[in-house]
């Protein structure tokens, strides 16, 4: 499927994990004495430069092609040949104007069909080339999302809601059978057509005219990616081997199902390859005779996974990691260890998942850790990492630094924060950093939150516009932003300040009063990874800072996470010639050092395979594996940083981004640089000063936020929700 939408637009309270709801990406565990044999290589495939969208693979009796739209070009792989070759067809010179964006497919009689997209009008036509060079208008006045032609060159395509046949006799449609609005996978096997949509499975039996019944494996399969939240972003693909054995691709792996069994088999492990990397985008997939498969990805890259039955594929040891929620930086790691440690099986387990509450996930890891079974490596955000070293459950890595930081590129002052006595109970692979951009006069006055309720108070009666002083989406997002900057005075050394948390729910509970006005439900801006959005209100600082540059009277809240999304943008307004008078600063004030460590990972004190979980950590650490920006936090490692500062030596790596000014009800386009020299100097000086670090476990957390939240909608006051967060962190403490 190619979708072109995007064209548009006690130990019981310590730890949580769960084996029922733990997700094991290697498979079982297995006898280490015994040799197997028998696995994927990946390949990188030359295809002379970045393809950006690409057809699906189409076999053909001499071998397989796609075509590049970006390129224009159809790509063949002959029978016998290694890689691809392309040329632009004849038929299709000059058809395809360089201002539109294509939706396509190629038949295997060499016909084309073209969905043409004008990326500056929005307007769309829809054509089918025949392989005699004669070319066909197809009316419709529906946008198509996919196209695929059958083996025997009948076309068909999807709309938003239902699949119609194309006839090449008049090139008139006709309506097949309804969809859901959101289509995630079309293709073809055998004589059916396999639509996957927010619904669910649908198999239409095209020859017979009519819809086939869905197996109950196939459906309880794919419910786990519909069950996503989902922006728009393709999912899987689907492809098939001349025996119509059904072949899926998704960032998990690739899987096998033969049509109407019971069992549906991981070939290939998403884990261990490229295909896992979330942030490539799996497009397309094909299988070739001789069990190999190629696969496209969104980031344009092309490769080919070759089934090599000599490969040694021994495991002689297993690895179990831990985490209480998905974590892109951590399942990043697991993968480059994963390509690095062929010998070793991982066992990646998510706490949280299904569905899983905080409380039954500490339950059950728990129990795993009482009766012998724990996991080797954790990630401990969101743990009370205190409650754990109290507990002696957690190893000291100091010891081991020697390995895990062997060349000292770490920044020391941010990765080690968890130091105690000399003692390291977790290091830290990534960070965030509070900022803060106003009005220049305005961010002079900021030196606490008060000043930012003031602020905002100030801002809601000077402008009484439609649209939000802050953006974010969801009240609570207000309490879990202050707590980015009034966190730490909070809580200190285990010491709870009441006064301080009736003067935090206060402020809270103006800048609620003030945030928006009443006939406004605008929520703030989010950028997205794959299919998922990546940061929360109190993160997307990036965002904030366009908006704050577009509209009057508007402050940029939150914190830098990554150079891209949130620094660029941040540094870059100085120089944007319809700037306001927008300023940046890194850190609430002039004197704060704080940061917010990320992807905190320890090793558990009775770990069977210490050895495994330093290599591990020292992966994570790594500078490769911190090169792969997810926009989950910052790199730790002084070379990956040394890496995107040097981006600025290379314009092609700017860009320029859309700004819209309320005031006069127009687009502008503002261009995003890499981080200047100095830029850079001050940046880098500012974050090895930083020294901290603010951290809370989901507990405290939700504590905090839950009675902010009634406060600020008026149920209770700032003295009784101070009250109850205080009795309610006391407890949590003793216990």
């Amino acid at each position: 499927m190619k979708n072109i939408a995007r064209i548009i637009a006690g130990a019981a309270a310590l730890l949580m994990t769960a084996a029922s709801a733990g997700c094991t990406f290697m498979g079982k565990e297995t006898d280490s004495k015994s040799e197997r044999r028998g696995g994927y290589v990946e390949e990188p495939v030359d295809t002379g430069g970045d393809s950006m969208l690409i057809t699906e693979f189409m076999q053909k009796p001499d071998g397989v092609e796609y075509y590049d739209v970006s390129k224009r070009t159809l790509f063949t792989l002959a029978k016998g040949d290694q890689d691809f070759k392309g040329e632009i067809a004849s038929i299709i010179k000059d058809k395809i104007p360089t201002d539109h964006s294509v939706c396509a497919a190629v038949s295997p009689v060499g016909d084309y069909f073209f969905s043409r997209v004008d990326t500056n009008s929005g307007g769309f036509s829809n054509i089918y080339v025949s392989s005699d060079g004669s070319q066909n208008k197809i009316e419709t006045d529906e946008m198509i999302l996919s196209a695929e032609f059958t083996t025997d060159n009948r076309l068909f395509i999807i709309t938003y809601g239902r699949v119609f046949e194309v006839s090449t006799a008049n090139y008139s449609l006709k309506t097949v059978c309804d969809t859901g609005y959101e289509v995630r996978a079309f293709d073809i096997i055998g004589d059916n057509l396999i639509i996957v949509d927010e619904n669910g499975v649908k198999i239409y039996d095209y020859k017979n005219d009519k819809e086939a019944e869905t197996p109950e494996t196939l459906n309880n399969f794919f419910k786990n990616y519909t069950d996503i939240n989902y922006t728009g972003s393709q999912l899987f693909d689907i492809c098939c081997d001349d025996k119509e054995n059904m072949y899926i691709l998704s960032s998990d792996g690739v899987f096998r199902y033969v049509m109407n069994g019971n069992e549906i088999e991981k070939i290939l492990d998403g884990s261990k390859y490229q295909i896992g990397n979330e942030d490539n985008g799996v497009n397309s997939l094909t299988y070739i005779d001789d069990g190999s498969f190629y696969v496209s990805f969104k980031n344009g890259s092309l490769i080919k996974y070759r089934y090599d039955p000599e490969l040694v594929n021994e495991k002689t040891s297993l690895l179990k990691i831990y985490s209480l929620e998905d974590n892109d930086t951590l399942k990043q790691a697991v993968r480059d260890f994963s390509m690095n440690n062929n010998n070793t099986e991982i066992d990646y387990m998510v706490g949280m998942r299904s569905g899983m509450t905080y409380e039954d996930a500490m339950k059950n890891l728990t129990t795993q850790i009482l009766s012998g079974s724990a996991p080797d490596v954790i990630l401990l955000d969101g743990i009370n990492i205190d409650n754990y070293i109290d507990k002696n459950l957690l190893l000291d890595l100091s010891g081991s630094e020697n390995q895990w930081n062997k060349d000292g590129k770490l920044l020391d002052n941010i990765s080690k924060w968890n130091n105690r006595d000399g003692k390291i109970y977790s290091v830290a692979c990534k960070f965030r950093v509070p900022a803060v951009a106003a009005n220049g006069e305005d961010l002079d006055k900021i030196q606490d939150y008060s000043d930012i309720a003031d602020l905002v108070e100030k801002i809601r009666k000077d402008f009484n516009q439609d649209y939000p002083i802050l953006s974010v989406r969801e009240a609570d997002s207000i309490i879990k932003n202050a707590l980015i900057y009034e966190g730490k005075d909070l809580i200190t050394g285990g010491d709870i300040d009441k006064e301080k948390l009736k003067e935090f729910y206060g402020n809270c509970t103006k800048v609620y009063e003030n945030y928006r006005s009443d006939e406004c439900q605008y929520w703030g801006g989010m950028y997205t990874s794959g299919s998922k959005t990546i940061s929360p209100d109190e993160y997307s600082f990036g965002y904030n800072v366009l908006q704050a540059i577009g509209d009057t009277g508007v402050m940029a809240l939150g914190t830098l996470n990554s150079f891209e999304y949130d620094i660029n943008y941040a540094t870059s307004i100085d120089d944007y010639r319809k700037n306001p008078g927008v300023k940046m600063r890194y850190g609430l004030n002039t004197d704060s050092k704080v940061f917010i460590p990320e992807c905190n990972l320890g090793i558990i004190e009775n770990a069977k395979n210490v050895d495994e979980a330093v290599k591990f950590i020292a992966q994570a650490l790594g500078s490769e594996t911190q090169k792969t920006d997810h926009y989950d936090g910052l790199p730790v490692n002084t070379d990956t940083l040394d890496f995107y500062y040097r981006k600025n030596e290379d314009s092609q790596n700017n860009d320029s981004i859309n700004i819209y000014h309320f005031a006069t009800q127009k687009d502008d386009m503002m261009n995003v640089q890499w981080m200047s020299a100095d830029e850079v100097k001050e940046f880098d000086s500012y974050i090895r000063s930083l020294n901290d670090p603010l951290y809370f476990d989901k507990v405290t957390r939700d504590i905090i936020v839950n009675e902010g939240l009634m406060c600020a909608e008026g149920s209770i006051t700032a003295g009784q929700a101070a009250d109850d967060a205080f009795s309610q962190l006391e407890l949590k403490m003793k216990e």
